[in-house]
């Protein structure tokens, strides 16, 4: 796993209170009760500080899995490789 993906995952276990194992590609606001707006602008956040990006608010919108967050940062050229 590259160090920006243990960085992403820790963040969105910090913000969604998870044990980072637990954290999978699939987990979304649909699958996850903890992930409501608050947490989900909370996390997009938190990204930003870690990665120095700024995402649209477009972006926001879309983002909506962690599969998507990943996409959303490789497009701000944060490397998961």
């Amino acid at each position: 796993m590259s160090e920006n993906n243990e960085i992403m995952i820790d963040v969105i276990s910090r913000v969604l209170n998870v044990e980072a194992e637990t954290i999978t590609d699939e987990m979304s606001p649909q699958n996850m009760p903890f992930w409501n707006s608050f947490n989900g602008i909370s996390i997009v956040s938190e990204l930003e500080k870690e990665f120095s990006v700024h995402f649209s608010i477009e972006e926001v919108y879309v983002v909506t899995s962690v599969k998507e967050i990943r996409e959303a940062l490789n497009r701000h050229n944060v490397s998961f490789e």
